[in-house]
């Protein structure tokens, strides 16, 4: 049994958006909008499954190492798919990416309340997926190292608990601030990361208004309903049906409501939600959110302003420095990682990232990147090698 916490994580680790199952461009989600697709289309598929390979490998070019819930690994078809067993090239260089032999461990498994990788798992399973993790196993070895929130099972599990209530807690907490009189810059610069390209639909009369209505009622929702998931969100503000039953099929299928008046931003609701469930489990590891490319950052949250601080205000930067370095880290890479592709990037194989990350001007690009999140406040001394076109 092989164990990491979080402090044993590389200091550029990242959690990559793009395998969530519910991870959909402005694009896409339009296209599903306007036609009534919903994930059971075949093009539907294909394009989310494009976007998400791309930003997959795009992780793994540009972090140290990628972090990724161990069901990914078995249920994602984007992960498995690079070590299926009749992909013996791509089997041997992604044992090379799992193993800690090979130097610098690139892809660590989260466990959540498992011992290990290799463990049964207490879900449905893709059986594809499972031949293929199999077959990577018996390359590596079952004691693939991976990391939870603390070597104890009882004091992970608190952990835990503490992990998954956060996600409501930013819901009924900062967001009912934000929404509230006298924080219109901070709920300005949320809208700006939301709506990206659209944000000129603000502009009109009475859409900022309506706009904060509707995250109004979200968070009032969030602390009238006590603990909930994002699937209950999923259920009350975003899917077609009138039945609960009917509506926990939708969140599954992907059948959006259309964005009209209870629902006018239900985009911009979504795309707020999932940002909040994606940024939990990297900023309880201590690392970092891998955000696609035109998709808001972290920055759209606005915490770290310390805006649900007592005596917070709109202008209120938060506190120790601990806290405000990690802010500044968070918010950096958040930034870089929007201006970071290779051309063709889609295109490369899983080979293919390994020669990238065996160049010396990778080593050097990482060195440079770990040094800027250790000392973000020297970042302009270093934002040279960070930049460098060598």
């Amino acid at each position: 049994m092989a164990i990491l916490v979080p402090d044993m994580l590389e200091a550029d680790a990242t959690v990559p958006q793009c395998l969530d199952n519910q991870c959909l461009s402005d694009d896409l989600f339009a296209e599903m909008i306007d036609q009534g697709l919903d994930y059971t289309v075949p093009h539907v598929r294909e394009v989310q499954s494009n976007q998400a390979r791309t930003e997959f490998r795009r992780a793994l070019v540009y972090s140290t190492q990628v972090v990724l819930n161990r069901a990914f690994l078995v249920n994602s078809r984007v992960v498995f798919e690079n070590y299926l067993p009749t992909d013996s090239d791509g089997i041997e260089s992604f044992a090379r990416l799992l193993s800690p032999n090979s130097g610098v461990q690139a892809v660590v498994p989260y466990l959540h309340k498992a011992e290990s990788l290799a463990e049964d798992f207490p879900f449905e399973v893709d059986a594809d997926g499972r031949t293929a993790l199999d077959a990577l196993l018996s390359r590596t070895g079952e004691d693939i190292p991976g990391v939870r929130f603390d070597l104890d099972a009882e004091n992970n599990a608190r952990a835990v608990l503490r992990f998954e209530a956060r996600f409501g807690a930013y819901l009924s907490g900062d967001l009912s601030t934000v929404t509230s009189d006298g924080y219109e810059e901070i709920l300005n610069e949320m809208a700006a990361e939301l709506f990206g390209p659209r944000y000129a639909q603000l502009q009109e009369p009475g859409q900022f208004e309506s706009f904060r209505r509707n995250l109004r009622a979200l968070s009032d929702y969030v602390q009238g309903h006590g603990k909930v998931t994002r699937t209950d969100i999923y259920k009350d503000f975003l899917v077609r049906g009138h039945t609960g039953r009917t509506r926990d099929r939708n969140v599954t299928l992907g059948r959006f409501r259309k964005p009209k008046g209870r629902g006018a931003f239900s985009f911009e609701i979504k795309k707020l939600v999932d940002l909040v469930y994606n940024t939990n489990l990297p900023d309880r590891l201590g690392r970092y959110t891998f955000t696609p490319i035109g998709m808001p950052t972290r920055a759209a949250l606005q915490d770290f302003r310390g805006i649900s601080k007592p005596g917070g205000s709109a202008d209120g930067i938060v506190q120790d420095s601990a806290q405000f370095k990690q802010n500044l880290s968070r918010i950096f890479l958040a930034n870089a990682h929007q201006a970071m592709a290779l051309p063709d990037i889609r295109d490369l194989s899983i080979p293919d990232v390994l020669e990238i990350r065996e160049l010396p001007s990778w080593g050097q690009f990482i060195m440079a990147q770990q040094g800027i999140l250790q000392n973000p406040l020297e970042v302009l001394a270093r934002l040279e090698d960070f930049t460098s076109p060598d």
